[in-house]
């Protein structure tokens, strides 16, 4: 038992190296021309709403790993994540730190989590309407 808990983490850790990696080194080869959107009667610049999906994104990626480690301790992780990928920019040459998008990677992961219990709990009440037919 132990040793598929080691998994787990290993592959948590991986998961989120890679991902970070990733939001950091692929915008510097790929020309992004974020755009302001209305969003509820609010204009936002479109980029931060790619911050809110791709944490939302890395948080259902956990979800289907099925890793044998607490929720709570999770959501930890995932919140110290959003909060490491964004605060490492400002040791990264020609990428800057920026309070909205430290905030719309933390909304990212909360929403992911949202959709996650609430999913769980569609899918429970589901097999249980599914076992009386």
């Amino acid at each position: 038992m132990r040793k598929q808990s080691n998994v787990g983490w290993i592959l948590l850790v991986a998961l989120v190296v890679m991902w970070i990696l990733m939001i950091q080194v692929v915008p510097r080869f790929l020309p992004f021309d974020f755009k302001r959107v209305d969003v509820v009667g609010v204009s936002i610049h479109s980029d931060y709403l790619v911050h809110v999906l791709l944490f939302f994104a890395l948080v259902l990626l956990v979800k289907f790993l099925h890793l044998k480690i607490k929720l709570s301790v999770l959501i930890i992780l995932m919140l110290l994540v959003a909060i490491i990928a964004e605060v490492i920019q400002i040791y990264i040459p020609q990428r800057t730190f920026n309070y909205f998008d430290l905030i719309s990677n933390v909304f990212g992961v909360l929403l992911g989590f949202v959709f996650w219990f609430f999913g769980e709990k569609v899918l429970k009440r589901k097999k249980v309407i599914k076992g009386y037919n």
